[in-house]
């Protein structure tokens, strides 16, 4: 079914993205500019811009990998939302629901086991 098939591409993905950056350093994205990592969520909504206030595009599940694109500058209860790929799509998450692979990055949860 679809859902099954979009798990297995996005841990394909994530397996890449770990793979392409296997103990690169985990920079801080700035706003605006680059500062890919792979990561996972904790779980909850990805929406279509970086605030509560944006539409609902998705949900994710806790554990799922996504790649982190940059810091987008906005933020909510001190941490900030970050622009994402995830499921092959391009969404917003934030950053208190995500969890960096291998290194700890700020503004986010801690680092994933």
């Amino acid at each position: 079914n679809d859902a099954c098939i979009e798990g297995q591409i996005s841990d394909r993905i994530g397996a890449l993205n770990e793979w392409l950056m296997p103990g690169s350093p985990a920079t801080v994205p700035q706003p605006g500019r680059a500062g890919r990592f792979a990561a996972k969520s904790w779980g909850g909504i990805v929406r279509a811009g970086p605030g509560q206030n944006y539409a609902r595009i998705a949900s994710l599940a806790e554990g799922e990998r996504i790649t982190v694109l940059e810091q987008t500058g906005q933020s909510f209860q001190g941490r900030p939302w970050f622009k994402i790929q995830f499921r092959g799509r391009i969404g917003y998450h934030w950053g208190g629901i995500i969890c960096p692979l291998g290194q700890p990055v700020a503004g986010t949860f801690q680092v994933c086991n």
